[in-house]
């Protein structure tokens, strides 16, 4: 599991695709504009209730925490139809390619670790059910991926060298 901004993303594959959530994220505002928050240490589901164990220095952010459980996860081990994706090679160096189970038509977002949008980019069925992108000009770095489509959204994580 990780957090970004007021997003938490979990993954039930080890780490291969991200889900993300977003949910009333506990955080603390020392001053207007800026938000910190804590760190989710732990996720239990149970029902349709989601808990998650929070760390933080901040008085009052840390805790358990609980949030109804997604719609589109019904159990932990129902994602499955989730949208499996394959990025390679990652470790890059002059591209990535995304391989998408089946034909299927949605959006393409990749941010730098700081989250500033690198690309965003529309893609609809091809015959090759994959999209390569060129990275030769890109900094060396973690990158975080989301690929929404018509039901679901999944995010992940690759390396430029």
């Amino acid at each position: 599991m990780g957090h970004v901004n007021d997003a938490v993303f979990y993954s039930q594959d080890h780490g291969q695709n991200w889900t993300e959530y977003r949910e009333d994220f506990p955080l603390f505002s020392p001053v207007p504009g800026v938000d910190l928050y804590g760190v989710p240490m732990n996720f239990v589901f149970s029902e349709d209730t989601m808990f998650v164990g929070v760390f933080s220095a901040f008085e009052d952010v840390g805790g358990v925490y609980s949030a109804p459980v997604p719609e589109d996860i019904l159990s932990v081990n129902q994602n499955s139809n989730a949208l499996q994706v394959k990025v390679y090679p990652n470790p890059a160096v002059d591209f990535i390619t995304i391989d998408f189970p089946q034909k299927t038509q949605g959006q393409l977002v990749i941010r730098d670790i700081t989250g500033k949008s690198i690309l965003k980019k529309s893609f609809e069925n091809n015959p090759t059910n994959s999209i390569t992108i060129e990275t030769d000009t890109w900094s060396s770095g973690l990158y975080l991926y989301s690929i929404q489509d018509k039901a679901t959204k999944t995010s992940g994580k690759f390396l430029i060298k």
